[in-house]
């Protein structure tokens, strides 16, 4: 091998290690930008997630409170037609006296 060709061959190694240091830094750069992607992505996900959870534990909240205001307002009305049923049961006593 004369010393022109490993000359050539020299340089052929040199711009192929160039070549494949470019593809190297470009896949990282391709990396890096899909990383941060994944990393918005994941970060949109866990806040809206958190969203819908504090919604639903706040619709929760407010199911047991009309819960709890029925539970109230259905004592109060039996409460009344027992009265209601006193009151008819004195008066037809009385009507039968």
């Amino acid at each position: 091998m004369t010393s022109e060709e490993l000359q050539q061959l020299i340089e052929s190694n040199a711009k192929a290690i160039e070549a494949l240091a470019t593809q190297q830094t470009e896949r990282q750069r391709n990396t890096d930008r899909q990383i941060a992607e994944l990393t918005r992505t994941v970060g949109t996900f866990v806040r809206e997630t958190s969203d819908v959870v504090s919604n639903l534990m706040n619709d929760r909240a407010t199911m047991y409170e009309l819960i709890s205001q029925n539970s109230e307002a259905q004592a109060s009305i039996n409460e009344s037609l027992s009265q209601i049923a006193e009151a008819v049961s004195r008066i037809a006593d009385r009507d039968e006296n």
